[in-house]
């Protein structure tokens, strides 16, 4: 074998070998690629789940305003008079279900799932 057909042959390898290369680099691509889709799914999901969370919040708070108003238009507009009073087991009710709440609101708010992502 010359030189030159040395050459040749080491040259032929050095691009088969860039090639095997660039195809490993492209499958390492793909599987990448392959790996990100369900991890943006899952993150998007989780986005989703705190936007609902917060609107079961806000709801929630509206329901316990408007029970209120409720209950103060009642007590003003009613023809006799009230001698039954709000017992302490109702407004330690009434305080408790505001603490959950408050809390729910702090865990979803600030709580990160994931990693740091915001809503």
């Amino acid at each position: 074998m010359t030189l030159k057909g040395f050459i040749m042959v080491l040259l032929c390898l050095i691009k088969a070998l860039l090639r095997l290369i660039e195809a490993l680099q492209h499958n390492i691509e793909v599987l990448l690629r392959l790996i990100m889709a369900p991890l943006c799914i899952i993150m998007v999901l989780q986005r989703l789940i705190k936007v609902l969370l917060c609107f079961i919040i806000a709801l929630l708070r509206l329901i316990m305003a408007l029970s209120s108003l409720i209950s103060s238009w009642l007590v003003a507009h009613l023809p006799f008079d009230l001698t039954i009073q709000p017992s302490d087991v109702t407004s330690q009710i009434k305080f408790k279900v505001l603490e959950s709440l408050k809390l729910l609101e702090n865990e979803v708010l600030l709580n990160d799932w994931f990693g740091s992502s915001k809503v």
